[in-house]
């Protein structure tokens, strides 16, 4: 961990967190709360699992091409920015939530899968790798924004996962695709929520 806060995993090896130090504020747990470079092998945070009443916080994650970030424990997972082309993943079947909670802009182009819902609660957050299959929704709050390079079909890979979208708040979506996107997925909108389908303009659902 270098003086400024970042963690950088180097080496094509596996780096395991197997527990944690904790630092409780208001009973949230506060852990490794900086910036986590993953240029180059695994990195595995929290190997030996912790309850799904924790949240862990952390702040701009990237994971370079090649490169696996795995989270192994079950409870809730705060990142402030997301980016970089490499893999998410997790390590059991158990569903896990990630939050998308800086105010970017951030852009992962990488590959993500497992039992993973995407909440993203504000700032804007481009989700552009076009083989995603994390099983979960994605849902915006807020102002977030998302952009994503493919909806897909339901059940079938796409940037945003094989699940439904949600939105709430002023929250939406923007296409950043360059063909025309046809998708089966449901909706969810609030009322001053929006959908921009891009310079393309190419979405149908």
């Amino acid at each position: 961990i270098d003086r400024i806060g970042k963690l950088i995993k180097k080496g094509g090896g596996v780096l395991e967190f197997a527990s944690y130090g904790k630092v409780v504020y208001n009973k949230v747990i506060y852990d490794y709360y900086v910036n986590i470079d993953v240029g180059e092998g695994c990195l595995k945070l929290y190997a030996n699992g912790q309850s799904s009443t924790e949240s862990f916080f952390h702040g701009a994650v990237n994971v370079a091409e090649n490169a696996m970030l795995k989270i192994c424990n079950v409870g809730y997972t705060y990142i402030a920015e997301l980016n970089g082309a490499g893999r998410v993943t997790l390590d059991n079947t158990q569903a896990q939530r990630i939050y998308l909670n800086g105010t970017g802009p951030s852009s992962y182009s990488g590959f993500m899968d497992g039992n993973i819902r995407v909440d993203i609660t504000k700032g804007r957050h481009d989700i552009i790798g076009a083989e995603n299959t994390f099983d979960g929704s994605v849902c915006l709050s807020g102002s977030a924004v998302c952009g994503y390079a493919k909806m897909g079909m339901y059940n079938k890979s796409g940037s945003v996962g094989k699940g439904n979208f949600n939105f709430s708040g002023t929250s939406g979506i923007v296409y950043l695709g360059t063909e025309d996107d046809i998708s089966d997925k449901s909706l969810w909108l609030s009322q001053n929520a929006f959908i921009d389908s891009g310079e393309h303009g190419g979405l149908t659902f």
